[in-house]
């Protein structure tokens, strides 16, 4: 089954978006947002006049950062989770 997309507003730093979202990805859309416009918020405070583009990219940066960051903790829990599950096997 295909799931229907609607257009769903969002607003960062006073500017109103429109996103095709799913009904099932609306809530995860609404919380990037907000930590997004949060971030840019205390950014531009700190900013001393940068543009608004200087400013998302270098909230674009430390959201990839930490996403990446995340994913290699993932990588390595999954990796113990292999190594653990090798090693019960191998006892029973």
């Amino acid at each position: 089954m295909m799931d229907i997309q609607k257009a769903l507003k969002v607003s960062i730093l006073g500017k109103s978006y429109s996103v095709m979202a799913t009904h099932e990805d609306s809530a995860d859309i609404v919380k990037a947002a907000n930590l997004v416009d949060n971030l840019m918020k205390t950014k531009v405070e700190k900013a001393n006049g940068a543009s608004e583009e200087k400013i998302a990219v270098t909230v674009a940066l430390q959201l990839a950062t930490d996403l990446i960051k995340k994913q290699q903790k993932l990588d390595v829990y999954e990796n113990k989770t292999l190594q653990l599950a090798s090693s019960i096997d191998d006892v029973l």
